[in-house]
């Protein structure tokens, strides 16, 4: 459940925190499978590590072209 967290607080810090996301929300999904939990914190962690990823590119990709 920490690593859930941890992966879902990393949205909120660009670039290391999305990637650390997609690390903690995959460390944290195996963990709870291990301790019979719930796999859905850390599942919505790097779920939202990839959507983060996309809509910054997007953005990335706008802003550029607006150049």
């Amino acid at each position: 459940m920490i690593f859930g967290i941890l992966g879902i607080l990393g949205w909120f810090v660009c670039g290391v925190g999305v990637i650390a996301s997609f690390i903690l929300g995959a460390l944290g999904q195996r963990k709870a499978r291990e301790l019979g939990q719930s796999e859905l914190l850390p599942k919505i962690a790097w779920i939202g590590g990839i959507v983060v990823t996309v809509l910054n590119a997007i953005g990335l990709l706008i802003h550029n072209s607006m150049r």
